[in-house]
Parts: structure tokens; C-alpha cells; sequence
């Protein structure tokens, strides 16, 4: 806190200047917010870096869930993340050998079809084995053109979203354009059941996933024995909390709140990352990090009712399969209104009367839910995909 002007009232009666904690008063330190760091960001920069923890670099968020932010990264901190991202890596016995293509944002003057932009080896560069290459194209490149790269090159990881290497996998089968890949990794946004049964169906692979920001790092990623994910507990503490900021218990929706404990260009205490999602049981394959089974979405798409209350809405996907479900989209439009955008799995199958009862069920007895078949569910705003979205918030908050 000596070093860090923002936090020298802040922390002061929780954490002393030999960096001891008192976790009992832990939950006394307000939580830093999105705003805090728009506003805050030179008083939250250190002031003193140790000289071992290498230069400042600087990343601007994605704004897709609000206004950007610049958030500050320093080398050892770079260094964490990339460590735990080759122990994720090594978990599932990727080929370090072939090159990975990132199918990403946009960025002026570079990865711009044709030209694809070459950068170094993605696997630990300590290792004689990793040879393959970082590759990029911009996220605006047609879909064809990526598929025809991944066919001509020795292409055999992509990175994208997940519901973008689903929208690949569909173009592909619709322009028998064969492709193969081994994995597929989504980082960023929740992967969804349908996602992944489409890209192992077509093009043969798994998705990863990972959970990472710009302002957290890489904080959590998927197990080799599940579709669940482990949170990098020696890089990040993670709590999930309710309304009134307590810790949720297990099993249950929680608002995700992020110390990141590497990075001290830029320390995040308590940081709220506008994340819902639920932490699991502790996993069988034998492995001690902490579990989160499901990311569910943003705090500014909980379903928010005229009575006050805040709905998580989640829907395994098992039940999903047995309404016949295949992709969808819940949307509330109104106070008391939900769309359901779907995608069926048999046409003609899906019993609405069935769905509507069950989406009632699990978020407000009053709520009228129509319907809207569709099989497109690419953002056209630039926002991320998002399962559930509060749209009735969205716009009262753009206004």
C-alpha cells in the first residue's frame, strides 16, 4: 500500500506494510470496480516496481460489455501466465510442434487476409520440440478464407471464441470443405455443449477452455478429465459472492471477484469482474485447484425483476437435449418478458409449452416467454455470444 496510492486508506487496517493479512477482516476491503479503474487508473499503478518483475507493457479491454479500460501488465507477471497456460497445455498433451492459428480481433496493419501476421513459438520456448508458430488473422477475415488457410497450411490448433469455431465447423460441412484440427482453444467467453459437439463432429477436435481477462489474466482452464475448469489459485485468489457481497456456497451462482497476485504494476484487490459463475465440487482426477463446474455469463445480464429480484439463469444442458434444444439464446426484452431464441435439434420436435414452464421455473413465476426459431447466433454488435442476456438493461443503459 505504500507503493500503490489508491490503497493506502484502503487496505490499511487489512493489510499491514510487510504485506501480512488479517484475513479475518478480508471482507472489509471494499470491492474495486470497472468505474474505479477508468477513474483510478494512475493511483492504481505502483509506484516502486521491483526491478526483478521487468518492463510495463499495457492492454485495453475489449469494451464489448462497456467502456474500455486500459488495464497495466508487467513482465513477471507475463511470465506467471504463460507458465500455467504450457501446465494447461502439457495436462492435455498438445503438440507444441504444430503451428496454432489466432482467428482474434481486429488490429490495423496486421493479420489481414492474405497476409498472415507471424509471431514466436506458442509452446515453451525452452523446449526443443516447440517449433510450431503463433498465427493471426484478423477476427473481420471471412470465415471461407480461414477454412481454405487451415486446409493448405500445417494448421492444427485454432483460437477464436467458441461459437465462432462452431460457425467454422458449420461452414465447412455446408461448402464440404474438409477440415481437420486436433483442438480448439476458446478463450474469453462460456463454451457451450452444442459448440462442442459441432467442432468434434466436423472437424474432429476438442475445445479447451479457458477463463482469462485482460484485467485478471489467465484464471482458470479447463481440466483434462472434463469439460469443467481449475482456477490458477497460485495466480489469482477467486471468490464467488451474492447481492449483499457474501461468499455464495458451492454449487451456487456467484458474482466473481479477482485478486490477481502476480501482477504488481497494476495490483487488483477484491477486483469485481462482472462474471457469473459457480464453483463445483472438488475434481476426481486428483489435481488440488479449486473447481469452478460453469461461467455463466455477466453481472449485467442477470434477469432483473419488477419485485426485485436477480435471477442467474442457467439450464443444464442435459435438459436442454431433452427439450429437444440444440443452441439457443434467452433474452429478456421487457420487465417481465423472455425471449427464447432456438436452434432444435430434430425440426418440429421441440415442445414450447415444455420450455416455458421450465424457463418460469427457474427464474419468475409471472414472466411471459415467447419464442423465435433461428440457427444464426453471431453477435451483429460486436459484443461476445452470451447464452442469457439482459437486453431490457442493455439498452436502458446505452440511452
Amino acid at each position: 500500500s505504500r507503493h500503490v496510492p489508491f490503497y493506502r486508506d484502503r487496505i490499511a487496517d487489512v493489510i499491514d506494510d510487510a504485506g501480512r493479512v488479517d484475513w479475518s477482516r478480508w471482507s472489509d476491503i471494499p470491492l474495486l470496480t470497472r468505474q474505479d479503474l477508468m477513474d483510478h487508473g494512475n493511483e492504481l499503478r505502483s509506484q516502486a516496481l521491483p526491478s526483478g518483475h521487468g518492463a510495463v507493457t499495457q492492454a485495453i479491454t475489449s469494451g464489448s460489455t462497456g467502456a474500455p479500460v486500459t488495464v497495466l501488465s508487467s513482465s513477471h507477471a507475463n511470465i506467471a501466465t504463460r507458465a500455467a497456460l504450457h501446465r494447461c497445455q502439457e495436462w492435455h498433451g498438445l503438440d507444441w510442434s504444430k503451428a496454432v492459428l489466432f482467428y482474434t480481433e481486429e488490429r490495423a496493419g496486421s493479420g489481414i487476409w492474405p497476409n498472415v501476421a507471424v509471431r514466436e513459438v506458442w509452446g515453451p520456448p525452452w523446449l526443443q520440440q516447440a517449433t510450431g508458430r503463433s498465427l493471426r488473422f484478423n477476427g473481420d477475415t471471412p470465415p471461407a478464407n480461414i477454412l481454405d488457410f487451415i486446409a493448405k497450411n500445417d494448421v492444427r490448433y485454432l483460437s477464436c471464441r467458441a461459437k465462432v469455431a462452431q460457425v467454422l465447423a458449420l461452414e465447412s460441412m455446408r461448402t464440404s470443405k474438409p477440415v481437420e484440427l486436433n483442438s480448439v482453444f476458446a478463450f474469453s467467453t462460456a463454451t457451450h455443449e452444442d459448440e462442442r459437439d459441432d467442432v468434434r463432429r466436423i472437424f474432429g477436435a476438442r475445445i479447451l477452455s479457458f477463463y482469462s481477462s485482460k484485467e485478471a489474466h489467465l484464471m482458470a482452464y479447463q481440466c483434462s478429465g472434463g469439460s469443467h475448469l481449475h482456477i490458477n489459485e497460485e495466480l489469482v485468489l477467486l471468490e464467488l459472492l451474492d447481492e449483499q457481497n457474501r461468499p455464495v456456497p458451492q454449487g451456487t451462482a456467484g458474482r466473481v471477484v479477482v485478486t490477481n497476485l502476480f501482477n504488481w504494476a497494476q495490483p487488483l484487490i477484491r477486483y469485481e469482474q462482472g462474471d457469473v459463475a459457480v464453483e463445483g465440487k472438488p475434481c476426481s482426477c486428483g489435481r488440488g485447484l479449486r473447481v469452478l463446474s460453469q461461467v455463466v455469463g455477466r453481472v449485467t445480464d442477470l434477469f432483473r425483476f419488477p419485485d426485485g429480484s436477480a435471477v442467474a439463469f442457467a439450464l443444464p444442458e442435459n435438459t436442454k437435449r431433452e427439450l429437444n434444444i440444440k443452441t439457443w439464446q434467452v433474452a429478456q426484452v421487457a420487465p417481465l418478458h423472455l425471449e427464447v431464441r432456438y436452434q432444435p435439434i430434430v425440426a418440429g420436435a421441440s415442445d414450447e409449452l415444455l420450455i416455458a414452464a421450465a424457463v418460469r421455473a427457474r427464474t419468475h413465476p409471472e414472466v411471459e416467454v415467447t419464442f423465435r426459431q433461428t440457427d444464426s447466433f453471431l453477435q451483429n454488435d460486436g459484443r461476445k455470444f452470451a447464452e442469457y442476456v439482459n437486453e431490457y438493461v442493455r439498452r436502458a443503459e446505452s440511452m
